[in-house]
């Protein structure tokens, strides 16, 4: 019998939350231990989450200084993981700085180097970092022995259109995400929410690119237009931008109607109680949320600027500018909610691709046949 295929999934940053954090997590949890083996390198400083679950599993979590804050101290420790963890597979998740992390896999002499691109633009806004993102981004190819994404639009971005790239579905639980009208119930009693009341969601890291203030702006013209009707905006997250959304707050109609609920683990419980979720953000790889979402019935409008790939129910998501004079066309897209059979939603997703248990099996294989040649 085979030993496990050894893999380390390398993070841009630390395991929390967000999307990155969800999709490796979501697998993770998924494959056969006894046929995979996956330890995780996150890097920058914060805590990690999911350590003692990824250690129950057997695993490991090394965490070293960001590259940024310092280079040497971060390639050295990079290297050291990855010669010494003997691995089959490194699997890198950090968008441009896949280049430098493969780079290192392949000093260290590991044959199978993947780049998963989880995004379509830079996360920073800061010009230097753009022009050494782009410069990092030409280097991938030389470095990556596989070229992955979570869509055709991030991997065109990260790779060019012409690249020879294979999309990795951000599949999720299913048993998690399907629409349960007790639990529905039960949220929306623990969070107050009236029978008449339209209750709207954002899930996110509260900063810029997720545009939180957007969606602050979109309850605000609802209170204000639309006098007879209850709405109330619940934000799921915790970020740098969250004094600056409580000043807005402050002077404005809705600071009675936006409750900050901050992180939760329990995110596919809130989302039953829910009756639109909003997502302008400035860019997306492919949100799992959205794919959540869909697998509840839960009717969502977004940024046009997310790839369309990920309207994978119809009808259940509209796509709409941000734009200052859009603002109202968002608010009344708030209050038009279709009648969706939310029952059905679920398996919708599962014939789409979007089935965890179906997927991690794929991607298990996958594993196994770029190392052995064959399926396991």
């Amino acid at each position: 019998m085979n030993k496990p295929v050894k893999i380390l999934y390398v993070n841009g940053g630390i395991l929390d939350m967000g999307g990155i954090s969800s999709y490796m997590m979501n697998y993770y949890r998924h494959f056969d231990k006894s046929k995979i083996h996956i330890d995780f390198l996150t890097q920058g400083s914060g805590q990690n989450m999911f350590v003692d679950e990824i250690n129950s599993y057997g695993g490991n979590v090394y965490q070293i200084p960001n590259k940024g804050a310092n280079p040497i101290k971060n390639a050295t420790m990079l290297y050291r993981i990855i010669k010494n963890g003997k691995y089959d597979i490194v699997h890198a998740h950090a968008d441009a700085g896949n280049a430098f992390i493969l780079h290192i896999a392949k000093k260290a002499g590991v044959k199978i180097r993947i780049s998963h691109s989880h995004n379509t633009d830079f996360l920073t806004k800061s010009k230097i970092k753009r022009l050494l993102n782009n410069f990092q981004k030409c280097l991938i190819k030389k470095n990556a022995t596989e070229l992955w994404g979570c869509s055709k639009q991030a991997c065109e971005w990260l790779y060019s259109e012409n690249a020879d790239f294979t999309i990795i579905n951000n599949a999720v639980d299913l048993s998690l995400f399907r629409f349960n009208n007790e639990i529905r119930s039960s949220v929306r009693k623990e969070l107050n929410i009236a029978d008449d009341c339209i209750a709207l969601c954002q899930i996110g890291h509260l900063c810029h690119i997720k545009n939180q203030e957007f969606s602050i702006h979109v309850i605000e013209k609802i209170i204000t237009a639309y006098l007879q009707k209850n709405v109330k905006l619940f934000l799921i997250g915790d970020g740098d931008d969250k004094e600056k959304l409580l000043n807005i707050l402050k002077t404005g109609p809705a600071k009675n109607n936006v409750i900050f609920l901050g992180l939760r683990k329990d995110v596919y419980n809130i989302l039953q109680g829910m009756d639109v979720m909003l997502m302008p953000s400035l860019f997306e790889g492919f949100p799992v949320t959205l794919v959540e979402g869909q697998a509840l019935g839960l009717y969502s409008v977004i940024s046009e600027n997310i790839t369309p790939e990920v309207k994978i129910y119809k009808n259940l998501i509209k796509s709409l500018p941000i734009k200052d004079t859009t603002i109202d066309d968002w608010a009344r897209a708030c209050l038009d909610i279709p009648n969706i059979n939310k029952e059905q939603a679920a398996e919708v997703i599962s014939k789409a691709g979007f089935d965890i248990e179906k997927e991690a099996l794929a991607l298990q294989n996958r594993y196994i046949k770029l190392l052995h040649g064959e399926e396991k």
